[in-house]
Formats: structure tokens, C-alpha cells, sequence
């Protein structure tokens, strides 16, 4: 099974792996390589291999360029979406204070702050009480409106630039690659870069061989794949970085490549044993002990990572990764020497990627706080306020032993979508939203109910509902917690507010992407560096009660974009599941705006987005005409797919009339 090396053995990293002349065939060390000895190496086959595939990350890195630019020519570009930051400092927090305070006075009708979760459930309505204009401040001559407030040290006043995306401009070919592939869970497009990468490594372990060369270099292949498969399982990649995606996009290639680099493995392993059992040599199986670990290293990683295995036992398909990971590094090693070079890069991206994970991690205190109503925990860190786009997740340890076990405190991370606002001006912290959905997240909601039991009679009291509808908010436990983040964001270097309007539609817990997706819109359009002026935030949801842990902050924005003449905003709520009885008794508490909806039924994907291009498409143009409009979703695959056929399922006028549609998902 050992895989034949050259007697000219290369004297230099560059030679390995860049080293294409053609040699004449020599003599090797193995008795099965001299039958099949090919004008190249197999060294110098990787090396074209892999030069190859640079060219082709060089490529889609030329792709992203363009966005790329636009967005971090915009003012902070380049100090969000990298690393959480604290609170700042009391003198900068009262400097900003008074910057703002000399140019954006405050009116007093304004409101001075958003209603909090007991104001609103003890107070009723009156806690939301919100204005009910949405014809627009021309057609309310009366209204007095305030200035647009500027809330962050941002700089000037820019409106970002707008780049569409290749695929708005090239729609017709894009939206065929966008279909769903049958019912694999691919979209056409995910499976032609399945069967290009496919038909490449074909190549060059068969075709281009012959004899039984193509079983050592199928070895060599498996060598010549560990980088880039663990470029793109990193969680800070360097290949997401050049071609301006996230980890969670590309990781369907990474999963690609480890089935071929498994496959080719068993043709490796199998090849051999056969030749041998041919010539009657098998006792040479067990000579190869280095190359038995490293197939047993490798069949872990593959075990392991089935998808009924990875989506039962999440904890044994991650320690299993990295226990496979490290018996395959040093195991091909001692198999190949030459395989060192690939080893040693591999080590090197995940170094890196160490590095990058503990320069973005901090220990915190959080406040954690059951909502029944939304079935989830609500975890607020207020020492991290700002360093985080729309759209981003963290990654969380919670680091209490008594309250989440052994287990649960060291060793298990989850991740979930960032639910707030960076640098709101407000300084408010980070707040995510826990659904309760496994044994983590059930401990992470028992924990923080427990010091909530006390309060329930005194909001049944004040309020008069049943406790089983109050049960849980109180002041909230504390809990220290790893954070590292953030990660992930809006696709291809995509800025939303540089779309002239943001159809937001989400399902379930996926509102904590649509709330961070309409605050930053909100945010940038107050510190006058948006180009939006119309947005629609749909929510999806079985049980209408889990709208009052949200509703401070949908009010929140229905209250700021008041005072905002270029900026409108509707709110559409639509439950599933539970009847209009059940929800009648609390629906006094919800504010009384017609840009506020709470309806039963499943909504028309179709014509919601139809009639929201309609208005965009309505609106007044500037200088440079319309700017797109951006979809935003998050919520059950099936859901977002539903979103993606409406947005495919556009007219070409109505596209080209609003400048372009782009779907952008978590």
C-alpha cells in the first residue's frame, strides 16, 4: 500500500510542489510502481493539481473584488465583522453625547427610549403607544418632524455604493443555478460544482495514468486535497475571506471533498491489497502500519460526519473530526515523506484558524432570561456592544458547571444569530435569542427560570392573565459565557443598506436575523449612510403570543422611523397555528398602527414580494435611479426556499424597473 516516491527526490518546497518537467521513468523502491512508471511524478501530477485549483480560487477572488471595494470604501467598514468589541469608554460615550446633542436636539414628542418587556405586559397598550401615520409626512402637514439623528461616530454622510451581484446581472443564467437539483438538497449550481471538482479528480487519478500508477496516485490525491479541505472547514478560512463568503457557504465543498478524498482512499487501499493477493505477497499488508492509521483516521472523519449520525450526536461527529484529523496528519506523514509539505500547510490554516478564534473570543457576563411565549432564552451581554454586522453569528460556551454540567459548560459550543444591533447609539449590548430545542438549550432555559419563579404572581396581579402566559419574566439569572465571534454575514460583500428597499421575510426563531437585518437598516438610515427608504418585515409564526417578547422592539422601530421622511416601514405578523380566541385576550397590549399587522393564515410569498417591487418600484428616483431590492430570509429550509422561488419567480421588468433583486440569505 505504500505509495511509490522518486529516487531524484525534489531538494526544495517549490520543486514539490511546482515541479512539472517531464522525467524519463527510473527505478523505485517498489516492485508495484515499476510496471507503472509515467513520464510525470506523481509529486509533479499534484503539484499541476493544485496549481489549478489556485487559479480557480484566484478567479472567484477577481469575482468578489468589485463588492468588495464598495463595501469597504464605506466609512467603518473595516471595523465590523471581524472582532466583538466592548463598550466604549466613559469619555467617548459622553463625547459622542455631546457631539450629538449640538447637532440633532431632541424634540419632545420624540421618544426618549424603547418600552421594556414588563412595561409593555403591566402597562397593556399604553407601553406601546405609537403614532399612526403611515401616509408619509407630506401628507401630514401637522406632524413637526425631528432631524435625522446621527447615532454613531461613523463620518460623513455617505450613502454606500451599490455593486449588484453577478447573479442580478446575469439573472436568467444565475436563477437556472439557483433551482433546487431534484430533492438532494443542492442547487443545480452546488451540483455542477460537484460533478466539475468530480470529473477534475477523475482525471487526474485515472485518465491520465496508466497501469497501477492510478492506485498510488490515488493516494496522492488524498494528499493533495488535505489543505483545501481544511481551508474550507476552517471557521476562519482564508478561501471564504478572498471570495468574500462565509464558512457556513462554502462547507458543502469541504463535505464534497472529504467523500472523494475517502473514496479515493478505499481505491488506494483495496488496489493494493488486490495486487498483492495477485502476486501472493499479502504479508506486505502488514508492513504498512502508518498507512493503516492513516485510513482509519480518515474512515473516522467519514463515519462520523453521516448525516444521521452528525444531526443525533453533534458532540461525538466534532471530538471525532478532530481525533481523525490529527491520527491522518501523522500517520501520512510516516507513510509518505514527501507528504510533509501538504501536512505542513494544512497545519499552518489551522493554526491560524486558532489564532483568529481565540483573538475573537472574550469571557463575559451574561443576563439570561426565559420568554415562555417564544419558548427560548433570551441572553443579553452588555460588555460587547458593537464590532458585528446584520446577519452575523457567536459561537457560546456557557461556563457554569452547576447549572449546565460538565458537558455542557466545556464541552459543547453553540452557535446563534446575533439578535441586536452594533453601535446602536443607545449602547445597548449584544442580545441572542436560545430557542429551546435540545438538552443544552432545555438546561440554558431551566437555568434561567429558576431565579424568575418568584415574579409570576405580580405580573398575574398587575396584568390579569394566567400565569401560564406570564410564567417567567423577571430580572433574569447571570451566567458567565465564552463568546467568540462573529461570523458569517450577507453573502458576496453585500451591504444592504446600499439597496434602495429590504424585503425582510423570516420564520420562527429566524426573527433574530429579520430584527438585526431592519435595526442596522434603521441605524445607517439615522446616521445618513443608507440608501434604503422602504422596507417590509414579515414574520412567520406558529403561536401569536410570540409576539410580545418582540414587540418592544418592532415598536422601537415603528417609533423611529417616525421622524424619518425618507424612510417607511411596515411590520406583518402572521400566525399558523393558534386561533383568533386564544389571541384576542392580550391583543390590547399591541400598539394601534396600520403599519403594524397581526393576522392568521400562511401569507402569498409571491404576491407579498410582487406588491412590495410594485411600491419600490413606485418611489421617487434619485441621481442614479434605483439601487435594488435586497430579499432577506431566515427561518425552516423550506421556507427560504419558498422565498428564493418568489424572488426567482419575478418578472424581468419588474426587476429591471427596481434596478435588480438579490436574494440574500443567513
Amino acid at each position: 500500500m505504500s505509495v511509490p516516491a522518486s529516487t531524484n527526490t525534489a531538494t526544495g518546497f517549490a520543486s514539490h510542489i511546482l515541479g512539472l518537467a517531464p522525467r524519463a521513468a527510473t527505478n523505485s523502491s517498489s516492485s508495484i510502481s515499476k510496471e507503472g512508471d509515467a513520464m510525470y511524478s506523481n509529486e509533479q501530477f499534484l503539484g499541476l493539481f493544485n496549481l489549478i485549483l489556485l487559479v480557480i480560487i484566484f478567479f472567484f477572488f477577481l469575482a468578489s473584488v468589485p463588492r468588495a471595494i464598495a463595501r469597504f470604501r464605506h466609512p467603518g467598514a473595516w471595523q465590523t465583522g471581524w472582532i466583538l468589541k466592548q463598550r466604549k469608554s466613559y469619555v467617548r460615550r459622553a463625547t459622542d453625547a455631546i457631539r450629538r446633542s449640538l447637532h440633532m436636539p431632541e424634540y419632545p414628542s420624540m421618544p426618549s427610549r424603547r418600552p421594556t418587556i414588563k412595561e409593555g405586559l403591566v402597562n397593556g397598550a399604553a407601553a406601546f403607544a405609537t403614532d399612526d401615520s403611515d401616509e408619509g409626512h407630506e401628507n401630514n402637514p401637522g406632524k413637526q418632524v425631528a432631524p435625522i439623528r446621527r447615532i454613531s461616530r461613523k463620518g460623513p454622510a455617505i450613502a454606500p455604493a451599490h455593486v449588484p451581484s453577478w447573479a442580478t446581472l446575469f439573472h436568467p443564467f444565475a436563477s437556472t443555478l439557483g433551482r433546487p437539483f431534484f430533492a438532494t438538497g443542492l442547487s443545480n449550481g452546488q451540483a455542477l460544482l460537484y460533478l466539475l471538482y468530480t470529473a477534475f479528480f477523475i482525471t487526474f487519478a485515472f485518465v491520465i495514468t496508466y497501469g497501477t500508477v492510478s492506485i498510488a496516485r490515488a493516494g496522492w490525491l488524498v494528499i493533495g486535497n488535505i489543505p483545501l479541505m481544511v481551508a474550507l472547514g476552517a471557521k476562519n478560512s482564508i478561501i471564504s475571506v478572498l471570495v468574500g463568503s462565509n464558512y457556513g457557504k462554502v462547507n458543502f465543498i469541504h463535505r464534497w471533498i472529504g467523500k472523494l478524498m475517502f473514496i479515493a482512499s478505499v481505491w488506494h487501499v483495496f488496489g493494493y491489497l488486490v495486487v498483492w493477493l495477485t502476486r501472493g505477497t499479502i504479508d506486505d499488508a502488514a508492513k504498512h502500519v502508518s498507512a493503516w492509521a492513516a485510513f482509519a483516521g480518515l474512515s473516522i472523519i467519514a463515519i462520523a460526519s453521516l448525516p444521521i449520525i452528525r444531526r443525533l450526536t453533534y458532540n461525538f461527529f466534532y471530538h471525532a473530526h478532530w481525533i481523525g484529523y490529527t491520527v491522518l496528519l501523522v500517520a501520512i506523514c510516516f507513510h509518505v515523506t514527501e507528504a510533509i509539505y501538504w501536512v505542513l500547510g494544512a497545519l499552518f490554516i489551522i493554526g491560524l484558524d486558532h489564532v483568529c478564534r481565540l483573538l475573537k473570543s472574550t469571557i463575559v457576563s451574561a443576563t439570561i432570561t426565559a420568554l415562555p411565549d417564544l419558548q427560548c432564552t433570551r441572553v443579553e451581554i452588555p460588555y460587547l456592544t458593537r464590532g458585528w454586522r446584520a446577519g452575523q453569528h457567536v459561537r457560546i460556551h456557557a461556563l457554569s458547571f452547576s447549572k449546565m454540567g460538565f458537558f455542557g459548560s466545556f464541552m459543547e459550543v453553540h452557535p446563534f444569530t446575533i439578535a441586536s444591533v452594533s453601535e446602536n447609539g443607545r449602547g445597548d449590548g449584544m442580545v441572542l435569542y436560545v430557542k429551546k430545542t435540545g438538552d443544552w438549550t432545555k438546561k440554558l432555559y431551566n437555568a434561567a427560570s429558576v431565579t424568575q419563579a418568584n415574579t409570576d404572581t405580580v405580573y398575574e396581579e398587575k396584568v390579569g392573565y394566567t400565569v401560564a402566559l406570564e410564567k417567567g419574566f423577571g430580572s433574569g439569572a447571570t451566567m458567565r459565557m465564552l463568546v467568540e465571534g462573529p461570523y458569517g454575514g450577507p453573502e458576496g460583500h453585500a451591504v444592504i443598506s446600499s439597496f434602495s428597499s429590504a424585503f425582510v421575510l423570516v420564520g420562527g426563531s429566524g426573527i433574530t436575523y429579520g430584527l438585526a437585518c431592519v435595526g442596522e437598516l434603521i441605524r445607517d438610515t439615522e446616521a445618513l449612510q443608507a440608501r434604503t427608504r422602504l422596507i417590509h418585515l414579515v414574520w412567520i409564526v406558529q403561536d401569536p403570543a410570540a409576539v410580545f417578547p418582540i414587540l418592544p422592539n418592532l415598536v422601537s422601530f415603528l417609533d423611529r422611523t417616525n421622524y424619518m421622511p425618507t424612510l417607511s416601514i411596515q411590520i406583518s405578523i402572521h400566525y399558523t397555528r393558534a386561533s383568533a380566541s386564544a389571541f384576542s385576550p392580550r391583543s390590547a397590549s399591541l400598539p394601534k398602527s396600520r403599519r403594524l399587522e397581526v393576522q392568521p393564515g400562511r401569507p402569498n410569498i409571491l404576491d407579498l414580494l410582487s406588491g412590495f417591487v410594485e411600491k419600490t418600484n413606485a418611489l421617487a428616483r434619485g441621481r442614479g435611479g434605483m439601487s435594488g431590492v435586497a430579499v432577506l430570509s431566515c427561518g425552516p429550509k423550506g421556507l427560504t426556499e419558498q422565498v428564493k422561488k418568489a424572488a426567482r419567480g419575478l418578472s424581468a421588468d419588474a426587476r429591471s424597473g427596481v434596478g435588480g433583486v438579490e436574494f440574500i440569505d443567513e
